[in-house]
This record gives C-alpha cells, structure tokens and sequence, in this order.
C-alpha cells in the first residue's frame, strides 16, 4: 500500500482535475492507493473541495491546517500520518509532476529504499520555466550535491517514493526548514540513515494554474541550510 500526500495552499483548479486523474491511474492499473491531501487554510475553495473528494472516495482524506505553515511541516505531518503505508510519494499538486510516473516509482522502488524523480540525468528535462528560473534550480543542486556530497544529480525535486520504514530511522522533527531546503534536509537524513537512493528521470512542467511559490526567503533558507549541514558532516 501506498499514499500520495498532496500539500495544498490555493490549488482549487488543479485538484479539481488531479484527484479524478489519480484515481483513474489506481484503477487502471490495480494500485492499493491512498491520497493525502494537507491544506493550509486555502481562500479559494480548495480545502473545502478535497474535502468533497473524501466524502466521496475512501481513499481520499484531508488535513486541514490553521494557516499557511510551509511545504516541509505539511510533509512532515503526512509522513506521520501515513506510517502505517509501505510507501509514501511525495508530489505537487499542480501537474508539474505527472501522475504516469508513478508507476515507474512503484517498479524502481522494489530495489531502492528512495527513488527520486530527476530532471538532471538522461531522459529528465524541464518544461516551460524561464533561463533564471532554471539557473537557480541548476546551481542550487549542484552545490547541495558538491558540499553534502548526495549521491543525486536532483536533490531538490519534490516527486519521490519513500519507504516508511526508512521515515522511522529518522528524527523527522528535525526537519525544521521549508521549499527546496527541506527537500535536500530530507534526502541527506535519509542517506545518513543507511537508505538507498536511485533516480529515475522526469519531465517537470511549470504547473497548469496559479504561480509559483518560490521566493526570496527560500533561497535564502536554502543557502543557509547548505552551509549549516556542511559543518556537521
């Protein structure tokens, strides 16, 4: 069994057609599924759609939360909630990550302990961003990969399959940074707990409605997480 945790903040138009797309994927293919959406108090309607999506599916549940508390704490709060899964992914809910992969996830993980969605080896690409956009994305992996020393060529993607019982080794509590940051703090918790990691190449389209939630402070979280890890290698 595995669960699809989905953190959500303004997502209304996206869920509307990712949630149908998903379900179609588990009963096409026989997948023993889960969907886990973690809303962050959204004002356009989306918390209140997910939650029709339960009511409607039994494999579609809803966390809602107060306010908006970051990428990395709604992750957080869905891997606990889902220690009872074998496998959890981790995924944006606004089609940047396509729903098909996730069958090559379930292949790959049979022989890994993690498998990352990568648009940095052969066969991964990414679509429909802006040289500056993908500049900081490419300079941001290769220097959490130089100075962590992660075994990746993308150490920032958000589409992975976890094992949960690589989730127990580690003190999620820890994890205490949000965006891009989280997601290198992560896969270094991970490794450091003994995990093995593959990639598995992806294409990552900007997303279909709504903008990016990138900002300023993310990147400089970011930095500041590379350097803080560094000294504690």
């Amino acid at each position: 069994m595995f669960t699809i945790i989905l953190p959500t903040y303004n997502e209304y138009q996206n869920i509307e057609k990712l949630i149908p797309t998903l379900l179609k994927l588990f009963r096409k293919y026989k997948l023993n599924g889960n969907i886990l959406i973690i809303d962050d108090n959204s004002h356009d309607g989306t918390g209140i759609l997910a939650e029709r999506f339960s009511k409607i599916y039994k494999s579609v549940k809803v966390i809602h939360r107060p306010k908006k508390s970051g990428i990395g704490s709604a992750y957080i709060k869905g891997f606990k909630q889902s220690l009872d899964s074998d496998i959890v992914f981790e995924m944006d809910s606004d089609f940047s990550h396509n729903p098909k992969y996730i069958i090559r996830f379930l292949d790959a993980i049979r022989d890994a302990d993690v498998v990352t969605g990568s648009r940095y080896i052969p066969g991964g690409s990414i679509h429909n961003w802006s040289i500056s956009r993908k500049a900081i994305s490419f300079f941001g992996n290769l220097s959490a990969k130089l100075f962590l020393r992660l075994p990746v060529m993308d150490c920032t993607t958000g589409y992975r399959a976890i094992r949960t019982k690589c989730l127990r080794r580690i003190d999620m509590d820890k994890i205490d940074v949000q965006g891009y940051a989280f997601q290198v703090k992560l896969l270094l918790e991970l490794r450091q707990a003994g995990a093995k990691i593959i990639e598995i190449p992806i294409t990552f389209e900007e997303r279909r409605f709504g903008s990016s939630k990138l900002g300023i402070k993310d990147i400089l979280e970011f930095i500041l997480m590379i350097l803080e890890a560094r000294l504690n290698i």
